[in-house]
């Protein structure tokens, strides 16, 4: 299409559109073909440059696009908080950290100031994808200093850190802050640190950290008290997941048929052949 214009019936106020329709239309080859006919004739401004850095961080084309912000940098162009915010998502959705640090001291140098999704996208990528647990605490503990109140998503993100460290302690803690500011726990990461834990044959600590989420209001799953009983049988505590077993199906829920079977199978493997065939008929 571009070709077909001719060179004389086109000029800047005719491709700015174009472009901007190959933009939204996800078409990168296109859009491309434009700006290099617009960058020859000198009709690339501020807002052509933006339009493609937020295009390419959305198309994934996240290194293209900081080239285009060196360039804005090198005219004397200054990058809007929307151009610089869709960078830093779309970085992290690449996983790459040390550009969304990067681009989060460049809003902080044109003088932006982030919010609450900016410091979320940060402090979840950090804990995620290279469990940087320090340095999302750091973010964490800045974001508060600066007025912002956590969101569900900011404490989950450190709670998953967490996780990572075996920090039943640390967990706990964050937990009674949860609470005291109205979010709660999600439970697939109290799943992960209990079976976490029993996994490393700490099961006391398991089950005090069970306790404490009861104690404070937060009602585990049946998933993760499944969890608790399969790490108790990986580990040879078999009458503790017993034990466990029963309370829940007398307090809390039924356990279903994962439970079941995880619990005959750890009679069968701790030689307790009888008490299998026992339990089984009681199902």
């Amino acid at each position: 299409m571009v070709e077909s214009c001719g060179n004389e019936s086109v000029d800047r106020y005719t491709l700015t559109p174009l472009l901007q329709c190959y933009c939204n239309a996800g078409r990168p080859d296109e859009a491309n073909a434009v700006f290099q006919r617009m960058d020859e004739r000198g009709w690339v401004d501020e807002h052509v440059l933006t339009m493609l850095v937020v295009a390419f961080s959305k198309w994934g084309k996240v290194d293209s696009a900081v080239e285009l912000v060196g360039r804005m940098d090198a005219l004397g162009m200054r990058p809007t908080e929307k151009t610089l915010s869709v960078l830093i998502h779309g970085f992290a959705k690449q996983g790459r950290v040390d550009m969304v640090i990067e681009m989060f001291g460049k809003m902080a140098s044109y003088g932006f100031r982030a919010d609450l999704a900016m410091y979320d996208v940060l402090i979840g990528v950090s804990v995620r994808e290279t469990n940087r647990l320090d340095e999302a605490y750091e973010m964490f503990n800045k974001m508060k200093g600066l007025g912002l109140k956590p969101s569900e998503f900011t404490y989950n993100s450190l709670f998953y850190g967490i996780c990572g460290r075996k920090d039943p302690s640390s967990a706990i803690y964050l937990l009674k802050e949860m609470r005291t500011n109205g979010c709660k726990p999600w439970i697939k990461n109290c799943t992960e640190m209990v079976q976490q834990l029993c996994f490393s044959g700490r099961i006391t600590e398991a089950l005090q950290f069970l306790d404490e989420m009861l104690k404070m209001g937060f009602l585990p799953d049946i998933v993760t008290y499944t969890a608790a009983i399969n790490g108790m049988c990986k580990t040879g505590e078999i009458d503790n997941a017993l034990e466990l077993f029963r309370d829940i199906s007398s307090k809390y829920y039924l356990p279903d048929v994962v439970a079941h079977n995880i619990l005959i199978n750890g009679f069968r493997k701790s030689g307790k052949f009888d008490e299998a065939q026992k339990f089984w008929k009681k199902c």
